[in-house]
């Protein structure tokens, strides 16, 4: 199963992160994703001028772990929480000071950070969405202790750590690992309240400024430098923040290799290619040996002729085999290993321009929907891009990787950044004229451009389709917006087309009678 989410990461780019699921009865656990990139002309998106190495250069991919799910009572009470387990590791250091163990000890105290960030943005949008007012009272009440009580279970284990005496650096670790602990409760404290501010709940900000409080007051004591300024510009402050982030995530974020298979694709493409020259010319040569004989000009001029042609249909049937043969081959080929070196899966991505005539009725029928608010974009033209992209994980070997925690899936997540197409786009703001019958007045209108996404999943029969609107313009990416659905089976195609023509037979009808309505009134 693929569970998908899309949002806006930055000015001009946008992040499609897939969870493919694991399950420990299969072998093997395989995925195709392809993504349709519908880019109106008017941007000059096209074969000539946007090439493979264009299209990579835009795009970022990183295949990690999904975060392990703890409630905030479990990463206290849970056996296997990662405060039990970083308490686990340091009493083994005690015994034995091995890089085994020391890689442990690192990895957990990664690993306690990333299930505490996921846990509290889990605890904060449930209390967010809660209707009851006492319960949600309740919850946040549960936050507030749970955060203090994981606290002060995480210093209590400096202790430990004094006690056993740890290296500069292992020591450091801790004690950066104690800093970031004190950021994300003071910035989810933040979020609690801003996601509170229109609720009832609002008049417990108090009791939840107090613990941000005491989280700016605990890191004065202990001499952090993540202090927040209100007059200064806080660039050291944000920097430590993130790169705290940054180091203690990538414990969920699997090493890879990639190697290019367009070479492959080339080496065969031209070893047909020669081939098929090469039977031409020993053909012609033999024949018109066979005519004229060795030595005659006839002969002489056939030969150099047969020749000329011979590189000309190498040339030609390479160049033919290369656009035609990138169907069944991928451009690249990612290896994926876990810290100790496993391989745990492989990853293939291509990317190729499709023309209309073959494109998958499917699809097509997916991008036709609402086709009366895409007028400009149809009439103009549009160019498609398309993204393969084939995932072969093994679930045993992941497992394996992560044995003290459940991994239950794996993010596959590209961004993709549109900063090349800005600059085809027009002014964003156009001055569009109004009036109330007695006078004009001139206000200003946005001009957006219009990206249409199609993502197709495949997991074995079972077939998943997600329309997306991607609207931006000159000052970056506005809003994405969310068209259509649709999931079933290899034998249910049929019946999906049906259901989409019939949505798109619906809105069409909608639309006539909204027009006849306009009409009449205009006429009236």
């Amino acid at each position: 199963m693929i569970t998908e989410d899309i949002k806006i990461r930055g000015k001009y780019q946008f992040e499609l992160k897939l969870a493919c699921m694991l399950s420990e009865k299969e072998k093997k656990s395989s995925y195709d994703i392809e993504t349709y990139f519908y880019f109106p002309s008017t941007l000059g998106v096209n074969k000539s001028n946007y090439k493979k190495p264009d299209f990579y250069s835009d795009i970022q991919t990183y295949i990690r772990f999904k975060t392990p799910v703890f409630t905030l009572q479990g990463i206290i009470a849970d056996e296997e929480s990662p405060l039990q387990n970083i308490r686990k590791t340091i009493e083994n250091l005690a015994n034995s000071m091995n890089k085994n163990n020391l890689r442990h000890y690192r990895m957990h105290l990664k690993m306690f950070t990333c299930i505490l960030r996921s846990t509290l943005d889990t605890h904060i949008m449930e209390t967010a969405k809660e209707k009851d007012s006492k319960k949600q009272t309740a919850m946040i009440d549960s936050y507030i202790v749970g955060v203090r009580k994981i606290q002060d279970e995480f210093i209590s284990l400096k202790k430990l750590v004094d006690i056993i005496g740890l290296e500069e650096r292992p020591y450091a670790k801790y004690i950066m690992c104690d800093e970031y602990l004190s950021l994300i409760i003071e910035r989810k404290s933040y979020a609690l309240i801003e996601a509170l501010s229109k609720t009832k709940a609002k008049k417990k900000t108090y009791d939840i400024l107090a613990l941000v409080k005491e989280q700016i007051d605990y890191r004065i004591s202990q001499s952090y430098s993540s202090i927040p300024e209100e007059t200064g510009n806080n660039e050291s402050f944000l920097y430590r923040g993130d790169v705290f982030k940054k180091f203690n995530n990538r414990v969920l974020f699997l090493n890879t290799r990639t190697i290019n298979e367009t070479k492959v694709l080339g080496h065969v493409a031209a070893s047909i290619s020669a081939g098929i020259a090469m039977i031409f010319a020993t053909g012609a040569a033999f024949y018109f040996q066979e005519r004229f004989g060795n030595l005659s000009f006839p002969f002489f001029v056939a030969v150099v002729t047969s020749y000329i042609f011979k590189d000309r249909i190498k040339d030609f049937t390479k160049s033919y085999l290369g656009s035609r043969m990138h169907r069944f081959f991928f451009d690249s080929k990612t290896y994926v290993y876990d810290s100790v070196g496993d391989k745990i899966g492989v990853s293939r991505e291509a990317f190729h321009f499709l023309s209309d005539k073959k494109t998958d009725p499917m699809i097509k029928s997916m991008r036709n929907q609402r086709h009366i608010t895409e007028i400009e974009n149809d009439w103009m033209g549009e160019n498609l891009i398309v993204h393969r992209k084939k995932i072969n994980l093994y679930p045993k070997k992941i497992k394996k990787a992560f044995s003290d925690y459940e991994i239950t899936a794996v993010h596959d997540i590209t961004r993709f950044n549109l900063l090349r197409f800005v600059k085809n786009t027009d002014n964003p703001n156009k001055s569009v004229y109004v009036t109330d019958g007695k006078a004009i007045r001139k206000v200003l209108g946005d001009r957006n451009y219009h990206i249409n996404v199609i993502v197709k999943y495949t997991e074995g029969k079972n077939l998943s389709f997600k329309r997306i609107r991607i609207l931006f313009n000159r000052k970056g990416i506005k809003r994405i917006e969310r068209i259509f659905s649709e999931e079933g089976t290899e034998e249910r195609k049929h019946e999906m087309l049906e259901n989409i023509h019939k949505i798109l037979g619906e809105t069409l009808y909608r639309m006539k009678k909204l027009n006849k309505k306009r009409k009449r009134v205009l006429e009236g």
